[in-house]
């Protein structure tokens, strides 16, 4: 083997592993981008059903809170019967 030969095999090496590199770090990139395109829309779907949740309870709440004072006010108005007022 003469030097021409050796440095034309580690070229053709050297193109052949630095193509495989390359090839395996863009699907690698490919790979994680999907993933955290896939995460974005789980945290997404996952602050929506948060936020509905959170409305939901709100409402409830509200609900509640009319109900109290409706029974507070039906309250006041027997206390001023029994009282005569």
């Amino acid at each position: 083997m003469d030097i021409n030969q050796i440095v034309t095999d580690l070229g053709l090496a050297g193109i052949i592993a630095f193509s495989t590199k390359a090839l395996i770090e863009s699907f690698f990139k490919k790979s994680i981008s999907y993933y955290e395109k896939q995460l974005d829309i789980k945290q997404e779907a996952y602050r929506l059903e948060i936020n509905k949740s959170l409305e939901t309870y709100k409402s409830e709440l509200h609900l509640f809170n009319q109900k109290i004072s409706n029974l507070n006010t039906k309250r006041l108005a027997n206390v001023k019967t029994a009282l005569g007022k």
